[in-house]
């Protein structure tokens, strides 16, 4: 892949759905949509007031968490299921 050009080929933005895009600076690496509209949305109820800040924190920490251990999860092979006797 190209430098600054994200996993759809364009340079310009990366696609949310339904057709709209958001644009994004060209240094940034490859960036999911979903996980960049949920830090934008937990910023922007924390900056108007929806979210006190350590409550934010709280839930930022705790989605990085869980990302982290279902990425974890999803990589590990499944475990063998119980042996039915024949």
């Amino acid at each position: 892949m190209e430098a600054g050009v994200n996993a759809s080929g364009d340079p310009h933005g990366v696609a949310v759905g339904g057709g709209i895009r958001l644009p994004l600076p060209a240094g940034l690496p490859d960036v999911d949509a979903k996980r960049l509209l949920w830090w934008g949305g937990l910023g922007a109820a924390t900056v108007v007031g929806l979210l006190e800040w350590p409550v934010a924190l709280a839930v930022g920490v705790g989605s990085v968490v869980a990302e982290r251990l279902a990425r974890e999860r999803a990589a590990q092979p499944p475990a063998p299921g119980p042996r039915i006797p024949e």
